[in-house]
């Protein structure tokens, strides 16, 4: 596993084109020693950027899919955003 997913995510800042989404699926799950990187991303002043760092915690950190069925993305990446600061900040990444 490669760790450009927070890189690609940052990349879709300047251009919405199907390259950076193929990508982004294509590349799958970033390495864990990288949540860091996404967690900071879920606070970007762009809100596309905190809604792809969202997915990419939420794939990464393995968290259960089924508490974010039925809300809209502003609501999970408000949901993802407290878990990152309540539990997710707390780990050590580099580890796992």
């Amino acid at each position: 596993m490669e760790p450009g997913k927070p890189l690609l995510i940052l990349a879709r800042e300047n251009a919405d084109n199907g390259n950076s989404n193929y990508a982004l699926k294509r590349i799958g799950p970033a390495p864990r020693r990288v949540m860091p990187q996404l967690g900071s991303l879920l606070y970007h002043k762009n809100p596309e950027i905190c809604k792809l760092a969202t997915r990419a915690v939420m794939e990464t950190a393995r968290l259960d899919r089924k508490q974010f069925k039925g809300i809209t993305d502003e609501q999970q990446v408000t949901l993802v955003r407290q878990w990152w600061e309540e539990d997710g900040i707390k780990k050590d990444w580099s580890n796992e």
